[in-house]
C-alpha cells in the first residue's frame, strides 16, 4: 500500500474538490475557456480551521460576510495547477479569480463558477456530465 508506507499523505480541501468536480469535465471537453474562470466560494467557519480566532467567533460571523486570504489562499495553487492540467494549457494556470468569503452558513458551503463557454455546453452537460464524473 502506498499510503501505509508514505511519509506524507495529503487530502484535498473542500475548495479544490468542489472546483475540480464542477470544472474539470468541462475543461477536458473544451466546453469552457480556462482563461476567464471565476470561482466564488463561500464557506462557514468550519472551513477556517480549528484554532480559536476572533474572526471565527459566532458574534463576528453572524449577519456578516467578509473575504479572507485574498490573492493568497492556501488552496489557490492546487486549484490552478489541476485546472491547468485539465485544460491542457501550459504557462500561467487558471482560474483568473478565486474569491473566498466567510459567512454564517448552516450547510457550510456555497460555490458558484463562471466562465465563457462554447455553444455546445448545454447539450454536453445534459448528455454527459454525470458520466464524466464517474471515477473522478
Amino acid at each position: 500500500m502506498k499510503i501505509k508506507s508514505a511519509r506524507l499523505v495529503a487530502n484535498p480541501g473542500c475548495y479544490p474538490t468542489a472546483a475540480q468536480l464542477a470544472l474539470v469535465p468541462l475543461l477536458r471537453a473544451g466546453l469552457i475557456y480556462g482563461e476567464d474562470i471565476i470561482i466564488d466560494a463561500k464557506s462557514g467557519t468550519t472551513g477556517a480551521g480549528r484554532a480559536p480566532k476572533e474572526s471565527s467567533l459566532f458574534c463576528e460571523v453572524t449577519d456578516g460576510i467578509h473575504a479572507y486570504s485574498v490573492a493568497s489562499h492556501r488552496h489557490s495553487p492546487e486549484i490552478e495547477e489541476n485546472l491547468r492540467i485539465a485544460s491542457g494549457k501550459v504557462g500561467r494556470p487558471n482560474p483568473k479569480t478565486f474569491s473566498q468569503i466567510l459567512l454564517y452558513l448552516l450547510l457550510e458551503f456555497n460555490y458558484k463558477f463562471y466562465s465563457t463557454f462554447n455553444a455546445n455546453v448545454a447539450r454536453y452537460i445534459r448528455d454527459n456530465l454525470c458520466e464524466d464524473c464517474t471515477g473522478f
